[in-house]
């Protein structure tokens, strides 16, 4: 089950999905324990943005979550905070040494630190953005960061390394305990 990324921060939930027989739209997916099984298998699609799943007490998101997502806190959202998200998890995206912006871009993180410049060219680290979000909301949580840049590592697809149009499927499958 995937939904079709909007670049924004609407997250779906996992009954409507699987009702509507149809790809929603959405840059996300949440359920509450007991709504899927280790028969479900959730696909975030992306070639830079930020792939995550979050755990919680209570249940779990898949997210792409893109500049303008982490912008609009997509991954700090209200439903995110009902599941009691305790873990989350970065999968491979574009990283700071890659992720050059233009000066506008302050506009959207204007109190962030995670800004760069190097040779007059600026750089953003949306990793360091989005765990410093995730700890002041989800306080304790614990974060894995895959560092995998999809720009420097040809295996990946990128967008901003050569404009494809192809994905980096991001698959959550559920655990058997």
């Amino acid at each position: 089950m995937f939904t079709k990324q909007k670049h924004g921060s609407t997250i779906q939930n996992i009954n409507s999905v699987k009702k509507e027989n149809k790809t929603l739209e959405g840059d996300g997916i949440f359920w509450k324990w007991g709504e899927i099984t280790s028969e479900d298998k959730l696909a975030v699609y992306t070639a830079d943005c930020l792939p995550m799943a979050l755990e919680g007490t209570h249940g779990g998101a898949v997210l792409h979550a893109g500049w303008r997502g982490v912008h609009q806190k997509i991954h700090c959202s209200e439903v995110l905070k009902s599941l009691g998200i305790k873990q989350a998890c970065i999968g491979p995206s574009i990283q700071v040494n890659s992720f050059q912006v233009t000066e506008e871009f302050y506009e959207h993180f204007p109190a962030s630190p995670f800004f760069k410049t190097q040779a007059g060219r600026i750089f953003f680290d949306l990793q360091s953005q989005v765990i410093k979000d995730l700890e002041e909301n989800f306080p304790g949580i614990k974060i894995f960061n895959s560092k995998i840049c999809t720009y420097e590592q040809a295996q990946y697809n990128s967008y901003r390394r050569d404009g494809t149009t192809k994905r980096n499927y991001n698959i959550y499958q559920l655990k058997e305990s």
